[in-house]
């Protein structure tokens, strides 16, 4: 009796964990981050050495960590994630795909650490760590691998050279290039990976918990327009988006249709099969978003309205 009621414990944290992950990813809150980590810790004590979820348990709130480390930067938290993406090398990884992402994440923990207290042993293992990923590597992982290797290398070399801008500068220019960029969005875009309506908040949210973003930051910026440029291309590529041009029928989803729903697992007529077909033809051009006039704009808002408008011009 008492292995069912662990099961049923263990099964019912994580249909909680789905619900307050899909809305994490929507809305971006920190409330929710919280209670996200604090269940994944409530997880990994249910997998223990041995279990076969328990490289699974590891890398979920290793990266919970690591969120909350980009956000508030308490060591803390990065101490830890990096413990845990170190046990989580010890369990095995699955296929070596997955040995090589956990190489290049615990490598990238490492170098965040070095920057911070310049300890070179940490600087050290991350290089031993990323070239181990380089080794296994698929081709989609490449650049990020490089680029890793990049850092480590220009942070090792740094004291012997010119001294080259800092991460937070590096991060600064890109935040601004975000603000500039996502200030003519619209409120709200629909994800076409995930099927969710995104705000803004939840817009940057995704972008921050991107590779893309994390390439950026690892990159180096000096000052002028021709060194910002790469950095402006890949921000723009990253919140592109198309607009669905139709006509109206009888049955098109509205806002309140849609908020807080998955789009691709709806049923609802005509209307609902069209944006979904739009979504998915939007998805396989490789834009990560989509606006449509029928459902992603509060049509009760004058201002919003008018603000949707603007956005569709600039």
């Amino acid at each position: 009796m008492r292995a069912v009621s662990k099961t049923y414990y263990y099964a019912s944290l994580l249909n909680l964990l789905d619900y307050l992950d899909e809305r994490f990813g929507r809305d971006g809150r920190t409330e929710d981050l919280t209670e996200i980590i604090t269940l994944r810790r409530a997880v990994l004590k249910l997998t223990p050495s041995g279990h076969q979820g328990r490289f699974v348990s590891l890398v979920n709130l290793s990266n919970r960590l690591h969120e909350r480390f980009r956000r508030a930067g308490t060591p803390a938290d990065l101490e830890e994630t990096i413990i845990l993406r170190r046990d989580a090398l010890q369990c095995a990884p699955p296929t070596s795909s997955d040995r090589c992402i956990s190489l290049l994440h615990l490598a990238n923990c490492l170098c965040a650490k070095y920057t911070r207290l310049s300890v070179e042993a940490e600087l050290t293992e991350a290089v031993t760590h990323v070239c181990a990923a380089l080794r296994l590597c698929p081709p989609e992982h490449y650049v990020s691998c490089r680029n890793c290797l990049a850092n480590c290398v220009e942070l090792k070399t740094r004291k012997w050279r010119v001294p080259a801008p800092t991460s937070s500068n590096v991060e600064k220019v890109v935040r601004n290039i975000i603000a500039e960029t996502t200030k003519t969005l619209p409120l709200r875009l629909l994800s076409t990976r995930t099927g969710v309506l995104c705000n803004r908040d939840a817009q940057l949210s995704y972008f921050e918990g991107s590779a893309e973003y994390d390439e950026l930051l690892s990159s180096s910026v000096r000052d002028g327009p021709e060194f910002e440029e790469p950095i402006r291309k890949a921000v723009f590529k990253f919140f592109r988006y198309t607009i669905l041009s139709h006509r109206w029928g009888c049955s098109e989803p509205l806002l309140r249709d849609i908020e807080r729903k998955n789009i691709y697992t709806l049923e609802g007529g005509e209307g609902i099969a069209k944006l979904q077909n739009f979504c998915i033809i939007t998805l396989q051009h490789d834009y990560a978003w989509t606006w449509s006039d029928t459902c992603c704009i509060d049509k009760d808002s004058s201002s919003e309205l008018q603000e949707a408008i603007v956005s569709m011009f600039c």
